[in-house]
């Protein structure tokens, strides 16, 4: 009687356990294309960083020298750090063309010398921008960049003695801080127009400490 029931319950257990692990097939069956289907939103789901590209010209200066200077932004929008404020990062490459004249009397000899010297920089800086976007109108924004970079400056000088002339040249790269505060303007939805207000004082010696005023466009992409 004892060997009997011991057989029931194998029995019962090989009987129930196939259709147990069956139903159980037929439920993890039914259930993975649920799970499928609801991965697959976030599998094919792809974030957009907004890039943005921008691009400034204006007046560069570091006295007495003055001239031109040509800037291209690469934007990455990085984070959102709270209520209209945002952190993204900057790769900015800039080129500058300054140049100084000027005239001298030397009245012992009663002749004059002129000064015509002219200097070429070149500017690679990555910055941290902060952006402040007003949530009244979120067409305006304000921004703060801070950054260090490199700086690549090459001199001339041409000295006109009257009776002759003497031309000097001088080259120098250094590293360089970037100090800037500006503003956005949005006129479209992936358009605005800016201004901008830097000082890039640079650690070479034969290198400019310069400060510009640039307006300029940015497109996100």
């Amino acid at each position: 009687m004892q060997v009997r029931s011991l057989f029931a319950v194998a029995l019962a257990a090989l009987l129930v356990g196939p259709a147990t692990a069956h139903a159980q097939a037929r439920t993890s069956s039914k259930a993975s294309p649920a799970r499928a289907t609801a991965a697959t939103p976030t599998q094919t789901t792809t974030t957009n960083p907004n890039f943005e590209i921008g691009g400034w010209i204006g007046y560069t200066w570091d006295d007495p020298f003055g001239g031109v200077q040509l800037r291209g932004d690469f934007v990455w929008p990085f984070e959102r750090l709270g209520a209209g404020w945002d952190l993204s990062f900057v790769g900015s490459v800039g080129l500058g063309y300054l140049s100084h004249s000027q005239s001298f009397y030397d009245p012992f000899s009663g002749t004059s010398m002129d000064l015509k010297a002219s200097a070429w920089e070149f500017k690679l800086v990555p910055t941290a921008r902060f952006t402040y976007t007003f949530p009244g109108d979120t067409r305006w924004s304000l921004f703060g960049d801070a950054g260090v970079g490199l700086n690549y400056t090459s001199a001339s000088a041409e000295v006109d003695y009257g009776f002759g002339k003497q031309t000097v040249s001088s080259s120098g790269a250094g590293l360089m801080l970037r100090l800037g505060v500006g503003g956005f303007f949005r006129v479209a939805p992936r358009w605005n127009l800016g201004v901008t207000l830097d000082y890039d004082p640079s650690t070479g010696s034969d290198t400019l400490d310069t400060k510009q005023i640039l307006v300029g466009v940015k497109y996100q992409l």
